[in-house]
């Protein structure tokens, strides 16, 4: 077993510390608790000891060192009995926690429903199997938008010369970007255990189950801890769909979203299954770092849940990057190639095609966690569509002292709609009434350019039979636009016909995903197209395209372009 230097070792925010003694050597037989190594960070002095008995096989850091967290400092042979026994003595339930609001689950659904009970003055406890932040901050949004940024700036600095720049010698050290993006999620984790403690929440690390609606067990690896508890939230996340087509040999060219963001290389020639937001934002990542990517989607076009001029323009884009796309593709099997690489059979139109790739990233969606939690048993009732918990506007479930929120739930796959499904849940645990809306939740794609929608796409509204009126601006005639270099995609603002209220709209182009709160905040306030136009908005900017957008709703239309 290897010791490593961890986070929680050190002052909080210090992430180096220099040896100042070693207490044991190669050999030495030791016992749970020993004092090993002696270390000082920021003036303060840590001794570190062993949780387990077993004896020393390697001691890899040396007196004087400078060691990071995460360095493996010595390698131990477990002393198996031992352990075993301390852990059978030690594994005895205890009743020792009290708590008016206990949350399973410490992603970005529970950790600020964790907040938001705590600044409103409840007692709460969180529970997290792994890792603080989840899914998202760990594994999904943070570290595939530090991607998304190193990308980026390698693109910028090829095409340096359309700015009146020279740049040579243009390169990218893959694990510096996957350095970058650890610091980055290291931060925000250390952020949010910083929120968690000034708040007053216990933080439990462990397995959770719930025994019954008053009563949740925390299985740790010595210990068990029972907690009686008068409300549950349940915020357990989701996990990746896996299709059933790789062979044994070949699972070792498979990635999910988790493993491709720990490549120890980047491959040369990438194969991704599913042409959702998963797929086509890790496409323009390693399209833009270089590497060859070809999209297999199942249905008839990417992204299919947006309109087709939004479809269309990020088709063309992903052309333009080298993305190879084939869509009405049925991927059949991956297997492995005598000369290590994987091969994909994939079926369009009845006929057979086959590529090779060095790895396959497998993003066909994801579906509801229960965390193993038997949610049945305690009459907690699954959705038959999704298998997600059935909850009520107010994120109840049928026991009515049992909450979910976040992907768990089966109704939308968005941190930023489980934090707000947190608060709900919390203000109503509160006696505050509060109800979930899903039809004003943004929903934003970190492609190249970006794409932003909420509320109403067009297809939606036709799907309803509503009379609408459409306003489109294209970003080539935003000044703003220009000067980036960024000029593909257009602003789209729908409104009632009779109204004249904003029903939805979508971006695509540069800053989309931040841009799209303007249009949000009209959807969500029942806000009219002319409220956006009497709004003055800021000269040069990227959001003038809302302006305009708005004015083309009218017979005068945009101020900035003509249409022929």
């Amino acid at each position: 077993m290897e010791i490593k230097l961890k986070a929680s070792d050190l002052p909080e925010n210090i992430k180096k510390a220099e040896i100042t003694a070693i207490k044991v050597k190669a050999g030495d037989q030791i016992k749970a608790g020993e004092k090993i190594i002696e270390l000082e960070a920021n003036k303060t002095t840590i001794s570190l000891t062993t949780e387990q008995s077993g004896k020393i096989e390697e001691i890899l850091v040396e007196k004087g060192t400078a060691v990071e967290v995460g360095t493996v400092l010595m390698k131990i042979d477990i002393d198996i009995d031992q352990k075993e026994s301390e852990a059978e003595n030690n594994k005895q339930p205890q009743k020792n926690l009290e708590s008016q609001i206990t949350i399973i689950g410490g992603g970005p659904g529970g950790y600020v429903a964790a907040l938001k009970a705590a600044k409103m003055g409840a007692d709460v406890t969180l529970i997290e199997k792994e890792n603080l932040g989840g899914t998202c901050l760990n594994w999904g949004c943070i570290p595939t938008k530090a991607l998304v940024r190193s990308a980026e700036i390698y693109n910028n600095l090829k095409n340096a010369a359309e700015f009146g720049c020279r740049a040579e010698n243009i390169d990218f050290k893959w694990d510096e970007i996957i350095g970058r993006k650890n610091k980055i999620v290291n931060q925000l984790t250390n952020g949010i255990k910083s929120l968690l403690s000034k708040h007053k929440v216990e933080v439990i690390t462990g397995r959770a189950e719930i025994v019954d609606k008053n009563t949740v067990l925390v299985v740790q690896a010595e210990k068990e801890l029972i907690i009686n508890t008068a409300n549950i939230i349940i915020a357990t996340g989701s996990k990746p769909i896996e299709l059933p087509i790789t062979t044994e040999a070949a699972k070792e060219y498979l990635l999910y979203s988790k493993k491709a963001l720990a490549l120890a290389e980047l491959p040369q020639k990438m194969a991704i299954i599913g042409g959702g937001v998963i797929g086509l934002e890790f496409a323009f990542i390693f399209s833009r770092l270089d590497v060859e990517v070809t999209i297999i989607e199942y249905l008839e076009e990417v992204l299919s849940f947006l309109d087709p001029d939004v479809i269309e323009e990020i088709s063309e884009a992903a052309a333009e990057a080298g993305i190879e796309i084939y869509t009405g593709a049925e991927a059949k099997s991956v297997a492995a190639t005598a000369d290590n690489q994987a091969l994909i059979e994939f079926e369009v139109a009845g006929h057979k095609n086959y590529i090779t790739a060095d790895k396959v990233l497998m993003a066909v969606g994801r579906q509801p966690d229960l965390g193993g939690l038997d949610l049945e048993k305690i009459g907690v009732i699954l959705a038959n569509n999704t298998g997600g918990i059935e909850v009520n506007e107010k994120m109840q479930t049928a026991v009515d002292n049992i909450y979910a929120i976040g992907d768990c739930t089966g109704k939308t796959q968005l941190a930023h709609a489980a934090s707000h499904q947190g608060i709900i849940a919390v203000k109503n645990i509160l006696n505050e009434k509060a109800e979930m809306d899903y039809n004003v939740i943004p929903t934003a794609v970190f492609t190249a350019p970006e794409i932003a929608t909420v509320g109403l796409t067009e297809k939606e509204a036709a799907n309803k039979g509503l009379e609408v009126k459409i306003g489109k601006f294209p970003v080539m005639a935003n000044g703003k636009a220009l000067t980036l270099g960024e000029t593909r995609g257009f602003v789209k603002i729908i409104s009632d016909a009779e109204d004249d209220s904003v029903l939805g709209g979508t971006i695509v182009g540069p800053h989309a995903t931040d841009l799209i709160a303007e249009i949000t905040l009209a959807v969500n306030n029942g806000l009219t197209t002319e409220a956006i136009i009497d709004t003055i908005h800021a000269h040069p900017t990227s959001a003038e395209s809302i302006h305009e957008a708005a004015l083309a709703l009218r017979p005068e239309g945009a101020l900035h372009y003509y249409e022929e």
